[in-house]
């Protein structure tokens, strides 16, 4: 053999070896793809392996990690198709597809992932945490919840709702908050309605440390398209609060408010607080609160303060207000907006917590006429201190007398009231039906006032903090104004209980008007915390409702959760009492039989109820409302793909 024949030779063995193990020559192409994806969507993606000896095919991933959606196979063969499903939120991802003998070889595309038109929610909560104590003794801690959500505005073809984005605070004053100043991102979740505009929403946050994993389930009931009611639902914690429809002012929030803040202290003492404020572009000014500290009660603390982040649309309608130093408020408060005149407030300071609202008071000057024939209910959160009170109350003519709190000589003018409330204390075997009322307010021009039980019939519910909020504003649903407009929020200032509640003005106690479809919820409290939502009618006083009940600790059964829960019972009005309402309730578990409890109900009108649990055999006591349902025809609501 010549030495030209040899040369021949060896480049073509080389050859050989070359395509025989693919070495330089395996490549990877990613033949089928999408260039654009809905946030939320599916669609098929498929690679080819060129010159794969092995026939190992691809590895598929997609960056940025964690928040870039996810692939199902994620291991496929060349030419064969994975399921590629976007990631909740708007953006550009990038899909790799890598040689799975060759980790060096892959191939990329960039997708961009569209926005789902969708509207953002406001929610909060406040609740009990399920933690584990020495000896294995589970326990709760307050927590409280804030944050806003932006579901998708229709159905995905399987009937539910996509979760597009958002941003929330989680505080337990102990161990977890949410880091700061930006919070947990939602970077994904749904939203399932059922016939009854019932259902379950789910939030996928990017801390692992709150819910199952980061993922927090929440039980959910429109009242309207608008406002819901919802509760925490899953082993983690449970809680009660509301969802409603955000809409962020383009210059932001401004403006007098009227608010109220309840949680627990340092060393996990209870604490509520409330009062009035103003802002004025970044400034707060005007403040005027008061605080019942574990019991220690101080009346009309001055308070200044700054706005440090600014609600905008773009930061999710979550701002910061920062107290001056010496306010004696928790240092830094985080706010969502839910309109021009409604922020929900959560306490974001490490060693405490709380969560609440905040109300506009329009242009408005307040007196002690402000007050009308009204329906109330107030509730604590603390465990060792539980209570709760519901009733009506009627002003009657002006007194000379001050209320309690008021020391200087030349404190304001009062004037009387009557009324009638039921009080429940389970600690100190307190059960008060139908209990008679009288004593004395006031009503400052800035909205400040306080409400006085003289005559010591309601247990140890004897005075009230009120605080006037824009008489043309829904307390219970901002949205949407209504029955029982104006009223006040409302602080309890006594020595052993601590709670804040609401007073709406009684428009309506025609008995055949308590008549319809109704969300129901209710905050309980046992040893521990348990609490519902759900949805019922009532016709001809009989009640007929299904509701999911959130029972981590196991307080009224084997818990944590009864998705199926009824609630059945017969309303009868008090003839003594025009708007008050005696009803056992009788709750089905889990469809072996429950209890029994005996229930009070005052109306302020048809539309709008409160309910207390008045029974001293299981030592459990729990506050909620009845609110007339307005059908699921409002277009703020999420829409189903028809």
């Amino acid at each position: 053999m010549n030495r030209g024949t040899l040369q021949l030779a060896l480049v073509v063995m080389s050859a050989l070896f070359y395509i025989g193990c693919g070495c330089d020559s395996l490549k990877v192409h990613i033949t089928q793809s999408p260039t654009t994806i809905t946030a939320g969507g599916t669609a098929q993606v498929t690679a080819t392996v060129t010159h794969d000896s092995h026939k190992g095919g691809v590895n598929w991933s997609c960056t940025p990690v964690g928040a870039c959606g996810s692939f199902n196979p994620t291991q496929t063969a060349s030419g064969t198709a994975t399921t590629y499903t976007a990631p909740a939120t708007a953006g550009t991802v990038t899909l790799i597809a890598t040689s799975v003998d060759n980790d060096k070889k892959l191939a990329s595309v960039s997708v961009t992932v569209t926005g789902v038109a969708s509207s953002n929610y406001v929610f909060y909560l406040i609740g009990e945490e399920f933690s584990s104590g020495p000896d294995a003794e589970n326990f709760g801690d307050v927590y409280s919840l804030a944050g806003t959500v932006a579901i998708a505005n229709v159905a995905s073809d399987d009937g539910s709702f996509a979760v597009t984005g958002g941003v929330q605070d989680y505080n337990d004053g102990d161990i977890i908050t949410s880091p700061q100043p930006g919070g947990d991102m939602i970077t994904g979740g749904s939203l399932v309605i059922g016939d009854n505009d019932e259902g379950t929403l789910t939030l996928v946050t990017n801390n692992a440390n709150v819910g199952v994993d980061g993922t927090e389930t929440l039980s959910i009931v429109f009242v309207n398209g608008s406002h819901a009611l919802i509760a925490q639902f899953d082993s983690s914690a449970t809680s009660s609060g509301s969802l409603d429809l955000q809409t962020v002012p383009s210059g932001g929030v401004s403006g007098a408010f009227s608010f109220t803040l309840s949680g627990t202290g340092t060393a996990f003492v209870p604490v509520a607080v409330g009062g009035v404020f103003s802002i004025s572009g970044t400034s707060i000014t005007n403040g005027s609160y008061d605080l019942n500290d574990a019991g220690a009660v101080t009346f009309g603390n001055a308070f200044t303060g700054t706005i440090t982040v600014p609600p905008t649309s773009a930061n999710f309608g979550r701002g910061t207000i920062t107290p001056d130093v010496g306010s004696g408020l928790p240092p830094i408060i985080n706010f969502y907006v839910v309109g021009a005149e409604a922020i929900r407030l959560i306490d974001v300071d490490t060693t405490d917590t709380g969560v609440g609202s905040g109300f506009g008071q329009g242009d408005n000057t307040f007196s002690n006429t402000s007050i009308s024939s009204s329906a109330f209910g107030v509730s604590g959160n603390s465990s060792s201190d539980l209570f709760g009170a519901i009733g009506e109350i009627y002003p009657t003519a002006e007194s000379g007398a001050k209320p309690r709190g008021v020391h200087s000589e030349g404190g304001p003018a009062t004037n009387t009231f009557i009324g009638v409330a039921d009080d429940v204390e389970p600690y100190n075997d307190t059960v008060v039906p139908a209990g008679q009322l009288e004593g004395d307010y006031f009503i400052e021009s800035n909205g400040y006032g306080r409400l006085a039980i003289t005559n010591e019939s309601l247990g140890d519910v004897s005075l009230i903090g009120l605080y006037a909020v824009d008489p043309t504003l829904n307390i219970m649903d901002p949205n949407n104004p209504g029955a029982s407009l104006g009223g006040f929020v409302l602080t309890d200032l006594d020595t052993s209980l601590f709670g804040t509640g609401v007073m709406i003005p009684q428009s309506d106690i025609v008995v055949a008007d308590f008549s319809g479809p109704y969300a129901l919820g209710a905050q309980g409290f046992a040893f521990n915390e348990f609490d519902l939502v759900g949805q019922g009618t009532m016709t001809s006083g009989v009640l007929a409702a299904t509701a999911e009940i959130s029972d981590p600790f196991s307080d009224l059964g084997p818990g944590p959760t009864y998705p199926n829960a009824t609630i059945g019972g017969t309303a009868t009005p008090d003839g003594s009492n025009l708007g008050r309402y005696t009803m056992p309730a009788a709750i089905n578990l889990t469809g072996g039989g429950g209890p029994t409890y005996p229930t009070g109900i005052y109306q302020a009108s048809g539309i709008y109820l409160f309910w207390l649990d008045e029974d001293a055999t299981f030592n459990s006591v729990w506050v909620g409302t009845f609110q007339q349902q307005a059908g699921s025809s409002d277009d703020a609501k999420p829409r189903t793909k028809h």
